[in-house]
Order: structure tokens, then C-alpha cells, then sequence
């Protein structure tokens, strides 16, 4: 059965390494995954972001709110005003509940 190596070290170390095409190499303590291009090292990939997909281009300041969501393709019309995402609307509502109103008023609205 063929056996596959992977380079590992400190992230301190990576520098000094040098990966052939398609040779990995990880780090043990920083937990990132580094592929050799052309004579290059690239990180693909760190513990920190497994399961967000593109993270650094939509959660930008690593809060894990993502920045800016895309416009609707379907906007929606909300009294009145219609909504795509894309800007704010403000939304008036002129309905005043009067004093003395009980929930039973208020039923089926």
C-alpha cells in the first residue's frame, strides 16, 4: 500500500522549508496546511477557517457576520415600499393604537 508523507513543523520553520509541486507540509502548532507550487509555498488552509467557505472575502474584519450580502433576486414589497436589499427604506406607519385597547382588540391583526 503507497503511504503518503506530509512535511511538519513549527510555523517558525516554514521558511526554511522547501516543498516540491504538490508536496504538503502542516503546521503543528498554527494548524495550517501549505502546498509547494513552482518553487513557492502557499497556505491552503488553517484550522481557524475550516467550514467558512471564503471567509477572508465576506467576513472581512473576522467578527463572523458576513459584510454585505448580494441584492434580492426577488424584492419584496413591505407596506408599500419595495425592498431588494441593495439600500435602506424607510418604512412609515401611520396605525395608532388608541388608549384603553386590550389584547382582544388586537386579535387578527
Amino acid at each position: 500500500m503507497a503511504k503518503i508523507q506530509v512535511k511538519r513543523g513549527i510555523e517558525a520553520n516554514i521558511g526554511s522549508i522547501t516543498l516540491a509541486d504538490g508536496e504538503f507540509a502542516v503546521t503543528t502548532d498554527s494548524k495550517k496546511l501549505y502546498v509547494g507550487v513552482s518553487g513557492a509555498k502557499y497556505c491552503i488552509g488553517s484550522t481557524s477557517s475550516l467550514g467558512d467557505m471564503l471567509k477572508s472575502i465576506y467576513d472581512t474584519n473576522g467578527n463572523g457576520i458576513v459584510d454585505m450580502a448580494e441584492k434580492l433576486a426577488n424584492p419584496k414589497t413591505i407596506n408599500g415600499v419595495t425592498f431588494d436589499g441593495s439600500s435602506n427604506i424607510t418604512i412609515l406607519d401611520n396605525t395608532k393604537v388608541t388608549k384603553g385597547c386590550v389584547w382582544n382588540d388586537l386579535k387578527g391583526v
